[in-house]
């Protein structure tokens, strides 16, 4: 299953330990707010990505997150996610499972965090027999799929304006 890594950023021998999170088979690395393009050590930073895939068998690949998310598709494009370790997959897709549902993820076109599993396993909870379930921003379609998988509803409707994650939505099982 798809979680953070929320370690401390420095090891007992002053090394730093870099923070990243999980989705898939994809970790991605938080940039520093103040990331200088120009005057990043990206040797250093493919090195440290490295060392993650050796540490971590499940993890294919290491991308670095340049900026925040932001836009109607909250989703970094290609610019701002840059892969550092593993093969240079393109479109970088994904396949993530939570609760024994998977659903795939086009992660430079599509917002998903695994960091809402809490809020999804919520709504899931406050989910009533044969309710008809309207779900707006869908994005990947997570909310849903776990929805009409996991609980009692009648119907599960996606409703996703970004075509990219209205495909990943499709693809979900």
């Amino acid at each position: 299953d798809d979680d953070d890594n929320d370690e401390d950023d420095e090891e007992e021998d002053g090394r730093r330990r870099l923070r990243f999170e999980t989705i898939g088979d994809v970790a991605i690395l938080r940039a520093p707010r103040d990331l200088d393009r120009a005057e990043t050590d990206w040797d250093a930073l493919a090195a440290d990505a490295r060392s993650i895939l050796r540490k971590n068998r499940g993890i294919k690949i290491v991308a670095l997150r340049a900026a925040s998310l932001s836009g109607a598709a909250r989703a970094p494009g290609d610019d701002d996610l840059r892969i550092l370790a593993g093969p240079d997959r393109s479109p970088l897709v994904t396949t993530v499972s939570e609760r024994g549902v998977r659903a795939v993820a086009d992660l430079r076109r599509a917002f998903f965090s695994p960091r809402m599993a809490d809020e999804r396993g919520r709504l899931c909870r406050a989910a009533g027999e044969g309710e008809r379930v309207l779900v707006a921003f869908a994005g990947i379609g997570m909310e849903g799929l776990l929805l009409a998988a996991r609980t009692p509803v009648g119907k599960v409707v996606l409703l996703e304006a970004g075509k990219e994650a209205a495909r990943c939505a499709e693809l979900g099982r």
